[in-house]
């Protein structure tokens, strides 16, 4: 995990993507806080992947920024549909 953690800050943007995904596939909590953010990378990709990891992940902690990030996301319905998917697995 802490390989993982440490390659979301990797400057190629699709290395940030799989280690979203990986650390969503994992579900270990401790990737919730730099999963968040994420939520604000400049590639639409690696927010994608953030948010659906977070919501496969399951903690609670991902809920308000994830709204945040929905909010900040005005014309993208495609970014706001993944939020509302990974808000509906954490609020079940």
């Amino acid at each position: 995990v802490d390989h993982l953690v440490e390659a979301l800050s990797d400057e190629d943007w699709s290395v940030r993507k799989f280690a979203s995904k990986a650390l969503g596939e994992i579900g270990n909590d401790a990737a919730v806080d730099p999963l968040i953010g994420m939520l604000t990378d400049e590639d639409w990709g690696v927010r994608v992947a953030a948010v659906k990891a977070l919501g496969d992940i399951g903690d609670e902690r991902g809920i308000d920024p994830i709204k945040k990030a929905r909010r900040a996301a005005t014309g993208d319905k495609e970014f706001k549909k993944a939020c509302n998917k990974a808000l509906k697995k954490i609020q079940k």
